[in-house]
């Protein structure tokens, strides 16, 4: 994210699990504007801010879907590193794991998987 900081993809298709099916990755949130004041529309910050006591402590977002689905990665424990699939659909008030899929093991691995389409 630091390399980047943020943007779209050229590929953008992954797979959430067998049983939901695939997304697309609209964009990587922006890390620059997390200390700056001012447009914020793709701000990591601004996300952070919003998924506050709804999605575990343990991520933080760092992408979304069209659907306004979020991808997170994990920041401590034994999700350190793994990269997430948040459902918004399935959200629920404990802010557990139940609507959140594991994609990846580091954002390496979930880079290389995505795909050009749909298969």
């Amino acid at each position: 994210m630091l390399e980047n900081n943020g943007g779209r993809p050229d590929k953008k298709y992954f797979i959430i699990s067998d049983d939901q099916g695939d997304s697309i990755l609209s964009r990587f949130y922006s890390i620059s504007r997390f200390y700056s004041i001012g447009n914020t529309k793709n701000s990591l910050s601004k996300y952070i801010d919003i998924l506050e006591g709804r999605m575990p402590d343990d991520f933080i977002p760092i992408a979304n879907d069209p659907s306004g689905n979020i991808l997170c990665v994990g920041i401590r424990n034994e999700y350190c590193e793994n990269i997430f699939f948040w459902d918004h659909e399935q959200e629920n008030d404990d802010a557990d794991m139940s609507n959140m899929y594991f994609l990846a093991k580091n954002i390496y691995e979930f880079l290389d998987s995505l795909r050009d389409s749909v298969d």
